[in-house]
């Protein structure tokens, strides 16, 4: 076939076009050629988790107006894309799809559960976008089975071993526990290496545990357990799961009559846990707003919502989004995300919301576990246990 001179002409500038169009954020220096750097969101704005959900937003989206108000990143602003996972593993995995394809953002944070983010980092990995979890204390979130580092993996805290550690010697060092039962999600891995890892630590410390029992999320009874766990005379129930299932598994275990106590983990750290019920039990959490370094957060976020104070999930969400943004992309002064993940596992004393943190090898934040007390307003903070 015989071309024109223009015919060449108008070809070239079409293909030029197409180029351009199909090209996404991620791969460019400074996050394309618009006046924003987009970064997304998964979290389960909807369903049994929802409050949960609405405090990693508003975390993330102080951290944002801070950062803008500041000049932004590369001298852009941040746009940031809200994804609804609903706390499910397949819904967190297209949402990583969504947003990096379709939205071309050039980082993630998120999801909430383990179970929903060691998916959502591994999608996240192919798709070459950094990511990182606010709350997600499975080692798997950031690990690979033979133990290295997932390269885009990241999470804003400690992980269930260092937790379950914590909780373990403060039950059977500090409140005299010597007898306690585990109650699970089986189908969670965040309840699951939390309830191991205070089994394994509690034992070692020369404490029992009679009664260990695993349950499915859509189980509602839960009298069978709580049955055998009075009988052998345990004087802790360890419920390691949400403050919904929490509510519900010990709101029954006192009417059956249990006296002992309750201990859980960070998954209690909402307003929504029953402050009657639970009243004296423990868990262990990310930080307290007692701590002095949390002291300019907590006033920022009262101001922006209505005298709230911040709860733990939330407090790590804006803690996340400035790790992703100022220790990730600013330090690497690019948004390529192999080189903000690179930035990312070399952090070191970045000043966050909750204090100053440091990032490690396999991509988890060094901070301390804090150990607080239920009571019938806010929680007490009882100690704080470093690393």
């Amino acid at each position: 076939m015989r071309w024109s001179k223009k015919g060449v002409i108008t070809v070239m500038v079409l293909v030029s076009l197409f180029i351009m169009g199909c090209s996404g954020g991620g791969g460019s220096s400074t996050g394309g050629s618009s006046d924003t750097i987009k970064i997304g969101l998964i979290a389960p704005m909807t369903g049994s988790e929802s409050l949960y959900g609405q405090a990693y937003q508003r975390g993330v989206e102080l951290a944002i107006k801070d950062i803008n108000n500041a000049g932004g990143i590369l001298g852009k602003k941040v746009q940031l894309l809200v994804e609804d996972d609903q706390n499910d593993p397949n819904q967190s995995i297209n949402a990583v799809q969504k947003l990096v394809t379709q939205n071309h953002v050039v980082g993630i944070i998120g999801s909430f559960s383990s179970k929903c983010s060691i998916p959502a980092h591994e999608q996240a990995c192919s798709l070459k976008v950094p990511i990182i979890s606010p709350t997600s204390t499975n080692p798997s979130v950031t690990t690979n089975n033979d133990g290295t580092h997932k390269w885009c993996a990241f999470r804003a805290t400690f992980i269930d071993p260092f937790q379950g550690e914590v909780g373990a010697k403060f039950a059977y060092q500090n409140i005299n526990i010597r007898k306690a039962a585990v109650f699970w999600d089986n189908g969670n891995d965040y309840s699951i290496g939390l309830g191991q890892a205070f089994i394994t630590n509690f034992e070692k410390l020369g404490g029992q545990v009679p009664i260990k029992e695993a349950y499915t999320s859509s189980d509602q009874d839960f009298s069978a357990q709580i049955t055998k766990a009075i009988q052998a005379g345990v004087e802790l129930i360890y419920l390691p799961d949400y403050y919904s299932k929490v509510n519900l598994i010990s709101g029954q275990a006192r009417k059956l009559g249990y006296k002992g106590i309750f201990m859980g983990g960070d998954g209690w750290d909402d307003p929504a846990l029953d402050k009657t019920v639970l009243s004296g039990s423990y868990f262990t959490t990310h930080y307290s707003p007692d701590d002095p370094g949390s002291a300019s957060l907590v006033s920022e976020w009262k101001a922006a919502y209505n005298g709230e104070t911040p709860s733990g999930i939330g407090a790590l969400a804006y803690d996340a989004a400035v790790i992703l943004l100022k220790g990730g992309i600013e330090k690497a002064g690019t948004t390529d995300g192999e080189k903000v993940a690179d930035a990312m596992v070399h952090i070191t004393d970045l000043k966050v919301g909750t204090g100053t943190i440091s990032i490690n090898s396999l991509g988890n934040t060094v901070k301390p576990a804090y150990v607080m007390q239920v009571t019938s307003g806010e929680p007490k903070f009882i100690t704080k246990v470093g690393p």
